[in-house]
């Protein structure tokens, strides 16, 4: 785990939001995974988007995340040096309005098996 990905969790943490580092997703890693909403926080370097090969490469990794309705959120590393506590204070925002209509949809799947 690299030392962005340990700032953004401490302060996505620090708000309660549940967090699941290095979370697999049956394809890759996911560096941050907001299980209550299923949304994935990669935290990437510059080359991420520098390089027009990582930046193809990141597409195709996506599609297979679209696929299971997980929405990814890429971050450079730089702008977490800056700014971890306003994004977490932005994503804690989106958990808290988003979080029930996730909790509904998961209790209706449990219905219909």
């Amino acid at each position: 785990m690299t030392t962005w990905q340990e700032k953004m969790i401490r302060a996505l943490e620090k708000r309660g939001i549940e967090v699941i580092s290095e979370h697999y997703d049956g394809h890759k890693n996911i560096d941050i995974f907001l299980p209550d909403v299923k949304i994935a926080i990669e935290i990437d370097g510059l080359q991420h988007v520098e390089d027009p090969k990582q930046i193809i490469a990141d597409f195709s990794r996506e599609h297979y995340s679209d696929q299971n309705n997980i929405h990814t959120m890429h971050i450079v590393n730089s702008v977490v040096d800056k700014h971890s506590e306003e994004i977490a204070d932005a994503l804690a925002i989106i958990v808290n309005e988003q979080k029930p209509r996730y909790q509904l949809h998961d209790d209706l799947e449990k219905l219909k098996k």
